[in-house]
């Protein structure tokens, strides 16, 4: 379940000033040292995961001067018990003080199945370092190397381990010796896209990807990892084809022993936001595939993992459980 005591670092405001239609408050910015502020909100539980999570959020000096913040998701589980972690990367305008919020319920949801999820709030519209700014034809400008802060959280979060730093409370549930995870959104998916092809997914032990309605115009290679993409039929700026040619590229060159193809009937551009209903589907199914090809889990904590992606009953992903689709596959 998801805990109405969430840890949290941002900008003194309400969620209903940024069109969030619950009860919250929140409190000061967090800082490097970890401490945390508390955000009280109504979190559905009904769909989430078995465990609260607490949300803390921590200045990191590698990453883009556009904001270096990162927010970690992290799952009460039982002591002893070791979870994977997952760097995710938003969209445009998805980053900065104020937008990185819409995926606060999201991400959570993630964390409940036994996930830490640490989110990068760099490059909002693009990275501001001329080391990072790279652009690439037909993309919005400077998000060409933005996979490169996804990579770089998972590199704070391996010496925040080993030097016991800040954050090693946030991550001390961590198995680095699984590998990682990696997962985002719009230009957050091409970033996911980028991260686990060519040699990065090697040298970056990137094990298992997830995208979520992927913006890339031109350069669409073939994920290394097993990798789901999701995608919708009312998608007009990241449209379904993006999708389809890096995941009909994936099953031509067999560069991915596993891959999945999701798209969604009706379903927009913003589905893995909070504002949209369909995203505790999408969280649902996100960490269902992180659990069977990161983990290598295919039950857990009462929920049948296996049968939520290649099942076949009205509550798998292609049978209903994310309602209708005009195409679905996985294998």
């Amino acid at each position: 379940m998801l805990s109405k005591q969430v840890a949290a670092a941002t900008s003194d405001l309400a969620l209903s000033d940024v069109g969030f239609s619950m009860d919250a408050k929140l409190a000061p910015r967090a800082t490097a040292s970890g401490s945390a502020a508390t955000i009280a909100a109504a979190l559905p539980r009904a769909d989430s995961g078995p465990f609260e999570v607490t949300h803390t959020s921590y200045t990191v000096a590698s990453q883009d001067c556009s904001d270096r913040t990162v927010d970690v998701y992290t799952p009460a589980v039982p002591a002893g018990r070791s979870v994977p972690l997952i760097s995710y990367a938003h969209g445009l305008f998805g980053g900065g003080g104020v937008d990185w919020s819409g995926y606060l319920i999201p991400l959570s949801a993630v964390a409940s199945y036994g996930f830490v999820v640490a989110a990068t709030r760099a490059c909002n519209v693009g990275c501001k370092e001329q080391r990072n700014c790279k652009s690439v034809r037909g993309d919005p400008p400077c998000f060409g190397d933005y996979y490169r802060q996804q990579i770089g959280v998972l590199e704070w979060a391996q010496n925040e381990s080993r030097s016991r730093g800040p954050a090693h409370r946030a991550l001390s549930a961590v198995n680095h010796s699984l590998g990682y995870g990696v997962a985002g959104h719009s230009m957050g998916g091409q970033a996911t896209l980028f991260a686990s092809s060519y040699g990065n997914a090697s040298a970056s032990r990137i094990r298992a990807a997830v995208m979520q309605h992927p913006y890339s115009a031109t350069q669409l290679p073939a994920p290394a990892v097993p990798f789901l993409a999701f995608t919708g039929s009312a998608d007009y700026v990241a449209p379904p084809r993006m999708s389809e040619a890096f995941y009909d590229a994936a099953g031509r060159q067999g560069t991915a022993a596993h891959r999945g193809f999701v798209n969604k009937q009706g379903a927009t551009h913003f589905e893995p936001l909070l504002w949209e209903g369909g995203h505790m589907d999408l969280s649902r199914f996100t960490a269902a595939w992180f659990k069977l090809h990161l983990e290598g889990v295919a039950r857990q904590d009462g929920v049948d993992y296996e049968a939520l992606i290649y099942g076949k009953g009205e509550a798998s992903l292609c049978g209903g459980g994310d309602d209708k689709m005009i195409r679905c596959e996985v294998s």
